[in-house]
């Protein structure tokens, strides 16, 4: 009866480090996710340890930049074996949605998640002192990020609870994309997000400290942000290319012209009259030609307004080119690809 018993028990324990051992249920899983402008719907196929291939079974995100950041994420996901890649610079939210997607149909194979949301292994930097005094900065989201200004956790918590807790997004990025009832209720919203990402300074001094390095330099800076922090920390308008737009700027949502305006006393008016999560409707911002709403000038699809402002900073950084072709020129990324 022993025998039987402990040939019962080696058999199960068996059974179980096989089970174990087998990893993820080889097959194919369906998932979907919220990206920039509608759902992301990923076809993952996995083997028991690992991921074998990944279908953009649907997407609406915008034309070269979210479409083209999905074949990067699949690429990357595939040649790391982890969720943990960075973004595609510019592309933040899809690249969010993709994740979220690629998440969701792991778990369905049984996948071990800490292991499938492990950071991607980087190489290592090396440290070297390049003798240049020119220097052209391309920035992404990581940096402002490394300032502080997050948009999720307590910053989130403390200036948007109330919107929390009757809508049930939990991060800015999808308070921004929420389809709320009323243009009332919308920009009670953005006015609030607007005003601690653009017109407040960032918690920690990283911009400041960034100009430090490079106000003795002959420098320019090309970045995808859109909260001004250089201009902000005292960098040199015309060494600046912000080329997705500017939280502080307004557009026709037609677009019936090429123009912007300045919105910082509207936000703030807005700011200070909203109550219950809505604005006074006489505070609705509304194009003065044709009368169509406003919203964000932000690269979010084809209506994009590049303005004379954008065109004048293109043609600056064209310039700066131009004009030190041959020389020995520093060209470094900062906070990019998070």
């Amino acid at each position: 009866m022993k025998k039987i018993v402990a040939l019962f028990l080696a058999v199960i324990m068996l059974l179980s480090s096989a089970a174990l051992a087998e990893g993820m249920t080889a097959g194919t899983y369906q998932a979907s996710a919220q990206g920039y402008h509608g759902s992301i719907v990923l076809k993952v196929t996995v083997d028991a340890d690992k991921i074998t291939g990944i279908e953009v079974v649907e997407q609406s995100e915008t034309e070269g930049i979210g479409a083209a950041a999905l074949p990067m994420l699949v690429e990357a996901v595939l040649a790391n074996q982890t969720i943990g890649v960075d973004a595609v610079t510019g592309a933040t939210i899809t690249s969010d949605g993709f994740k979220a997607a690629m998440k969701d149909a792991l778990i369905q194979a049984g996948a071990d998640m800490d292991k499938m949301t492990a950071a991607a292994k980087k190489n290592e930097l090396k440290e070297e002192t390049l003798d240049t005094d020119i220097v052209v900065v391309g920035a992404g989201a990581g940096l402002s990020t490394s300032a502080g200004f997050v948009y999720t956790g307590e910053r989130f918590e403390k200036n948007f609870s109330d919107f929390a807790a009757k809508y049930g997004f939990q991060d800015m990025y999808s308070g921004g994309f929420y389809p709320f009832s009323s243009p009332e209720e919308h920009w009670a919203y953005w006015s609030r997000y607007i005003y601690i990402n653009r017109y407040k300074n960032p918690p920690k001094p990283v911009y400041d400290t960034l100009l430090k390095r490079f106000k003795a330099k002959d420098y320019f800076v090309v970045t995808t942000n859109v909260d001004h922090c250089f201009q902000k920390a005292g960098f040199d308008k015309s060494r600046l290319f912000y080329t997705q737009g500017d939280y502080g700027l307004f557009q026709c949502s037609g677009p019936c012209c090429h123009e912007t305006w300045g919105n910082e006393t509207v936000i703030l008016n807005m700011l200070k009259q909203q109550d219950n999560m809505r604005i006074p409707s006489e505070l609705l911002p509304v194009c003065p030609h044709c009368g169509k709403p406003m919203k964000m000038n932000l690269r979010a699809d084809n209506s994009f307004v590049e303005d004379t402002g954008w065109h004048t900073a293109a043609d600056r950084y064209r310039n700066f080119l131009r004009t030190r072709q041959g020389r020995r020129v520093l060209f470094l990324e900062l906070g990019v690809g998070y």
